[in-house]
């Protein structure tokens, strides 16, 4: 395992944590999960030249920026600085144009946990007193079902529903409602391709507890300790053009009002685990929630 990389391993899967060098077929630019590898299968739940959890956007309100300024995260160094059997920690120092200190760390727990705590400290007036996003992407590599599936208000199997878009960037989700059933991963793929009900087109509002998606037999599931300042992105594309498309199942961490020196911080928990129904993924988000 190179300097760059560094495994983590669980009675399920091995995540592979790595900074934003290149690393073998692991892009440059990219930092994060760089690869979470199913023991059952084999499989990469991820695009391997890109990432999972992967710090990838920074944007000021109110300010025009450049590509070189929006992506800064991938640009910019970053190293591991801290690691063992069940962690590891990526450091980026203050960037050079928004003065942005990244403290990213990695916890694994059994037997289908990856843990993420984020700290990002302000250290130029260039941010004091606007608001800031910061987008963080997981590129899904070509599952048979790429929406991902949120929920509404109701009880446990109401009010849930799938979401996708035309293209990159487009500004609003393709959403269609669910059955108030349990389905199983393939009763998804179905429903996606021919839903029972006409589908809709809308925005999906913050708060965010939790998302997900389906890869396969498993359900890839995200989930945030507080939602206040969480929301949802996506791109039905992010990570492949062409078909077979590998979507990015995306969060954005936000700022109201940025504080110079002040560290903001946020914990969130990415599931990887056999799917067992809806249900089952509410226990999951209620146990980590607490």
């Amino acid at each position: 395992m190179s300097e760059h990389m560094k495994a983590l391993e669980t009675r399920d899967f091995i995540a592979f944590i790595a900074d934003n060098d290149a690393s073998g077929i692991h892009r440059a630019g990219y930092n994060g999960v760089a690869s979470l590898v199913l023991k059952s299968t084999g499989n990469n739940i991820f695009v391997p030249r890109y990432c999972g959890l992967n710090y990838e956007i920074t944007l000021l309100e109110g300010l025009q920026q450049s590509d070189e300024e929006i992506f800064e995260p991938r640009r910019s160094p970053m190293s591991i600085i801290e690691s063992d059997a069940s962690h590891v920690v990526l450091h980026q120092p203050e960037t050079a144009l928004k003065g942005i200190e990244a403290l990213i760390t990695f916890r694994v727990e059994e037997p289908y946990y990856v843990h993420q705590n984020v700290r990002l400290t302000f250290h130029k007036p260039l941010a004091e007193g606007r608001a800031f996003e910061s987008l963080w992407a997981s590129y899904l590599h070509q599952p048979p079902d790429g929406h991902a599936y949120l929920k509404g208000p109701g009880g446990d199997l109401e009010g849930w529903y799938g979401a996708t878009k035309e293209r990159h960037r487009a500004p609003y989700y393709i959403i269609h409602d669910l059955p108030a059933h349990e389905l199983t991963p393939a009763e998804h793929v179905v429903i996606a391709e021919e839903p029972p009900t006409p589908p809709r087109m809308g925005k999906i509002e913050a708060p965010l507890e939790f998302y997900y998606g389906l890869y396969f037999d498993h359900t890839f599931l995200m989930m945030f300790r507080d939602s206040t300042n969480v929301r949802f992105a996506y791109s039905p594309n992010g990570g492949n053009p062409q078909p077979p498309l590998s979507p990015a199942l995306d969060y954005v961490l936000t700022v109201p009002r940025v504080e110079l020196g002040r560290v903001y911080e946020w914990d969130l928990c990415c599931a990887v685990k056999p799917s067992a129904g809806r249900r089952d993924i509410l226990e999951e988000v209620r146990r980590y929630r607490g």
